[in-house]
């Protein structure tokens, strides 16, 4: 088994980027669950979970100019620093296309265990063209649920290639299922390179696991966040 090629450590300042000013005028808000508060009650109508009340914390990006809810973030059992996450990635944002912000909205959305480093990079001496190509939105990295589901597309025979498998694989590796992990040690890319040990690569991992978790793009909050930034640019270039 291979280790991870990529850099994952502790927030620390990276240096202003070109976007970094908008820091000023967004932010992750941390909230507790079970108490009153400004944060907890605008975000009761965005609560999807049945079982809200076995959550301790919640965590939502905000405009702080108007104090407005661009989106609820995550509830959890324990604190998150999701603001140091933000700047972090916000200093490395390259532009704003909406899939580099989707990038830079999931990343940080799943930091908990440390930070990339030169987010917006492909690794040098990046080993497969054809996982390269799929990868492009996240730079290399198999980040998203449906990256996964085309590189296994392209590795199982066609008689397992319906998107109800597909679906149902994707379930399976993040339920971290032993003998699809198995069956995923086989599988081969069409340029010749093992499925597994990309994904032990090119994954972030968290702590105690071999291969990371892939993620839902969020484009709908992306969007929402690129259309409230159009003000601010304006702003700065006044």
């Amino acid at each position: 088994m291979c280790s991870s090629s990529l850099t994952l450590f502790k927030p620390k300042y990276m240096g202003a980027g070109k976007y970094s000013f908008l820091s000023k005028h967004f932010s992750y808000q941390k909230f507790e669950m079970n108490t009153s508060n400004e944060f907890h009650e605008k975000s009761k109508p965005l609560f999807i979970h049945e079982d809200v009340l076995q959550f301790k914390y919640g965590c939502c990006f905000i405009e702080n100019e108007t104090r407005e809810i661009i989106f609820l973030d995550s509830l959890s059992s324990h604190e998150t620093n999701a603001y140091e996450s933000f700047q972090f990635y916000l200093d490395q944002l390259p532009n704003l296309d909406l899939q580099n912000i989707a990038y830079m909205l999931n990343l940080i959305s799943n930091s908990t265990n440390g930070l990339l480093q030169n987010a917006f990079e492909f690794p040098k001496d990046y080993p497969s063209e054809f996982c390269k190509i799929l990868t492009k939105e996240t730079y290399g990295i198999i980040f998203y649920r449906i990256q996964l589901m085309e590189l296994l597309k392209s590795c199982l025979p066609i008689e397992e290639n319906s998107l109800k498998e597909l679906v149902e694989y994707t379930r399976m590796y993040n339920c971290r299922q032993y003998s699809f992990f198995k069956k995923m040690e086989t599988l081969v890319l069409p340029d010749g390179f093992n499925l597994t040990s990309l994904l032990e690569k090119y994954t972030l991992r968290k702590e105690n696991s071999g291969i990371g978790f892939v993620y839902n793009r969020e484009y709908n909050t992306a969007y929402l966040f690129k259309e409230k930034v159009k003000k601010y640019l304006q702003n700065e270039h006044m």
